[in-house]
């Protein structure tokens, strides 16, 4: 969960930026091991603004596309693993943001490997707009790999990044101040229309898992919706100490918050056929 929750610091320099981000990432899994990978990026429309003007701005600026940039999005195909092939892009306009969907397809998703962070799709889309684009964040990759084998009905592993434990505990008398209402509404300002998620769909029915969020045929590795989260002011009291929560404590706190779902196991075993 620390990994997960310390990302959203990644995007704030995104959002200091001026606007809401959407990243959205759906794995598709059919009985023989192929399928596709939707991912679908949304920035607000000022920060979309900035990166058209710095197009014109100097050599290096000429690199970027904007926001929907087709070659760079083929390019990533490559990133994903072996086999992975790109299949089609369009780009995506709303009334307060632009960004794109993407559709890569996979012979065999054991060869797959997706990044968790969503860093990595930001600073490769707002390239030389962000900290994190010029290698001197601190934020490093999260990769989720995949194992399957063939069978009636079929096996999927989803092998999660690996977590380290929590450093000591604060000292009882190290205690934060609770956020007041500017805090509040400055977190509002900033993440109220961030939503963040990565799933997978299994093209069947699904007979056993121990996903820890299950729906139909789909489980959801990650969900975080910050305008809903943020509707509560007991989550800024609560995520306060997150780098030192257990898993039994992440636990409780997404139970008591809807509107964050992660994935503690470290890896998730699903079954299903056809």
């Amino acid at each position: 969960m620390k990994s997960i929750l310390k990302s959203s610091a990644i995007l704030l320099s995104i959002l200091l930026l001026g606007g809401c981000l959407q990243v959205h990432t759906v794995v598709t899994v059919n009985p023989d091991g192929s399928g596709t990978v939707k991912e679908t990026l949304v920035f607000g429309r000022q920060l979309a603004v900035m990166m058209r003007a710095f197009e014109g701005v100097g050599e290096e600026s000429k690199k970027s596309r904007g926001v929907f940039d087709e070659e760079k999005l083929r390019q990533e195909a490559a990133k994903m693993g072996e086999g992975v092939s790109f299949v089609s892009a369009k780009p995506i306009r709303l009334s307060d943001g632009e960004g794109y969907e993407a559709v890569y397809a996979f012979k065999d998703i054991s060869t797959l490997r997706l990044n968790q962070n969503p860093g990595g799709k930001i600073s490769g889309a707002a390239e030389g707009l962000t900290p994190t684009s010029r290698g001197d964040s601190k934020a490093k990759d999260q990769f989720v790999s995949f194992q399957f084998t063939k069978g009636t009905p079929a096996t999927l592993v989803i092998r999660l990044p690996e977590r380290k434990e929590a450093e000591a505990k604060r000292e009882p008398d190290e205690q934060r101040d609770d956020p007041d209402e500017d805090d509040i509404q400055m977190a509002r300002m900033m993440l109220g229309d961030l939503r963040i998620s990565m799933a997978v769909e299994c093209a069947g029915t699904i007979v056993e898992t121990n996903a820890s969020f299950r729906k139909g045929s789909t489980v959801t590795l990650v969900e975080i919706d910050f305008g809903q989260l943020l509707s509560d002011e007991s989550f800024l009291r609560d995520v306060r100490s997150y780098d030192n929560l257990s898993k039994e404590e992440a636990k409780k706190l997404m139970q008591k918050h809807p509107g964050l779902k992660i994935e503690l196991n470290d890896e998730v075993r699903v079954r299903f056929r056809k």
